[in-house]
């Protein structure tokens, strides 16, 4: 009996350190595994970030060329890219945005700006925009402050961009006006594609409650409560050196801008319109819109009393509006009236009455007029 307990105890102890030693085995595999996989997230998540950063200073060549065609420029200080950094892929303080135009002195800048992607999506892009910047137009500088910000970029596989989303809370611009909400998004709808012209991007413009500063000469309202633009833009846009001639192979290949929708809510002016916008041989835009307004004449009259536009114009304009004015409610303190507005040739256009005509006048009309010739 004796005998039998000792065997079954020396075969217990050693069942147990076999299973002791399967057990290290296993930790070892799951431990060396563990790691693996730790070792290849960071090495694929390296190479994502490593390409991010080259998609990432390439576009800042194709801005800086686009800055430079116009006439423009960029000036930055401590640009610095980080492959392991997992809270920001760029930063750069002082960055500037300039003028180099002869006579024009305009700069934007930011003291400090930084780029950060996803872990597992380098290509998603999230800008981490200073609270505090300066605008300088002329002799004014204006400072801008943000203090609620969102600015994303999400592109595809080939650098594409597929989304853009823009959110700003409470922005105030010393000396010239608050702004309650600033919502910009943009989306690509290149699956519902069919052809080459058929729409491409699908864009949201959403401005509210902007307040005037009271030392300025506004018309209508201190307040405007709402500019919102629903507009698809018409056309394929294919990736070139700058901007500009993407703008141009764009126009080139018959792009345009279908407008969906656009409100305009500056009480006690109300205004919904739809339309397009297209582009001349000269790549002049041609704005054509159907509208429903009410308080148009008010409007027009507010914005002649402040020398925005020229009573003849506005004259002609408000005897065609009144002559189709009707009230929606019996109620109403204002009339309703449709009509259609264009902008061409340098013109805004009412009713096909030239309202503002923004042509610079040629060197002999100049002349004309300063010096006026007697018969």
């Amino acid at each position: 009996m004796r005998e039998k307990l000792l065997n079954f105890l020396v075969k217990l102890y050693l069942k147990g350190q076999n299973l002791a030693k399967l057990r290290y085995h296993v930790a070892g595999i799951v431990s060396f595994l563990i790691f693996a996989v730790i070792g290849y997230t960071l090495v694929w998540m390296g190479f994502e970030r490593l390409d991010a950063i080259k998609t990432i200073r390439k576009e800042i060549v194709r801005l800086e060329n686009s800055l430079t065609s116009v006439g423009y420029d960029l000036a930055y200080e401590d640009l610095d890219f980080s492959s392991f950094n997992p809270f920001q892929i760029m930063s750069v303080k002082n960055l500037q945005f300039y003028s180099r135009i002869e006579g024009q002195h305009a700069v934007w800048t930011l003291p400090e700006l930084s780029l950060k992607t996803g872990l597992f999506n380098s290509r998603k892009i999230t800008f981490n925009m200073p609270g505090a910047q300066l605008l300088e137009l002329g002799e004014k500088k204006y400072s801008v402050s943000m203090p609620e910000v969102f600015w994303e970029f999400r592109l595809d596989d080939t650098d594409r961009l597929m989304q853009s989303i823009f959110l700003a809370k409470n922005v105030k611009i010393s000396d010239f006006a608050d702004i309650g909400e600033v919502q910009i998004a943009s989306r690509r709808m290149a699956v519902q594609q069919v052809s080459d012209l058929a729409p491409f991007f699908e864009n949201y413009i959403d401005v509210r409650n902007v307040t005037f500063n009271a030392l300025l000469d506004y018309p209508l309202a201190q307040t405007i409560e709402r500019l919102y633009v629903n507009a698809d833009i018409i056309g394929t846009i294919y990736g070139a050196d700058t901007y500009q001639n993407d703008w141009k192979n764009w126009k080139t290949l018959g792009g345009g801008i279908d407008i969906r929708r656009l409100v305009v809510n500056w009480g006690p002016l109300l205004l919904v319109a739809r339309g397009d916008v297209g582009f001349d041989k000269q790549l002049h835009p041609e704005v054509n819109l159907r509208s429903s307004s009410k308080a148009l004449s008010l409007f027009l009259d507010e914005m002649e009393n402040k020398g925005f536009l020229p009573g003849k114009g506005v004259f002609v304009a408000k005897i065609l509006l009144n002559s189709k004015a009707f009230k929606m409610n019996k109620d109403d303190k204002f009339m309703t009236v449709t009509a259609p507005i264009a902008y061409k040739d340098n013109k805004i256009l009412l009713e096909n009455v030239v309202l503002k005509d923004f042509s610079i006048p040629k060197k002999e009309e100049l002349r004309q007029t300063v010096n006026p010739t007697v018969n």
